[in-house]
C-alpha cells in the first residue's frame, strides 16, 4: 500500500463510504422493487421476506464485508471509479497517479480474463 498524508488518507476513507452508499442504494433499490411487487400483490409475503433475508445475509453482508475489510483503500477505489461509483475529480491528487495505475492493472488483468474465455 502507498503511503498517503493523513488528509488523503481521510479523502480516500470519505470516498470508500460514498463508493459503499451508492453500491449498497443501487441493491436497496432492488430490494424496494421487490416490496412493490408486494405491495400489488405479485409476490407473498413469503417471498418478500425470504428476498429481505437473501438481501441481509448476502448482498449486504458482501458490501459490508469489502467496504470494510483490510484490503488496500487504492484497490478499492479503483474498483469503484471502473464502475463509476465515483468521479475521477473526486480523488486526491496525491493519490490519483497510483489509483490510475491499479485501475490499468484492473482492465488489464480483465482484458486477459476475457481473452481466455473466448478461446475456451
Amino acid at each position: 500500500m502507498a503511503e498517503f498524508s493523513k488528509k488523503t488518507k481521510k479523502q480516500l476513507k470519505e470516498l470508500m463510504i460514498k463508493a459503499y452508499a451508492k453500491e449498497l442504494d443501487q441493491t436497496l433499490l432492488k430490494l424496494s422493487e421487490a416490496f412493490d411487487a408486494w405491495k400489488h400483490r405479485q409476490i407473498d409475503c413469503w417471498q418478500l421476506e425470504e428476498l429481505i433475508h437473501k438481501f441481509h445475509n448476502d448482498h449486504a453482508r458482501k458490501l459490508f464485508n469489502y467496504y470494510n475489510s483490510k484490503v488496500d483503500p487504492v484497490l478499492i477505489i479503483s474498483s469503484a471509479l471502473s464502475r463509476n461509483l465515483i468521479q475521477k475529480e473526486d480523488i486526491p491528487e496525491e493519490a490519483l497517479t497510483c489509483i490510475e495505475h491499479s485501475l490499468h492493472h484492473l482492465f488489464e488483468d480483465k482484458e486477459t480474463k476475457e481473452r481466455i474465455q473466448q478461446q475456451d
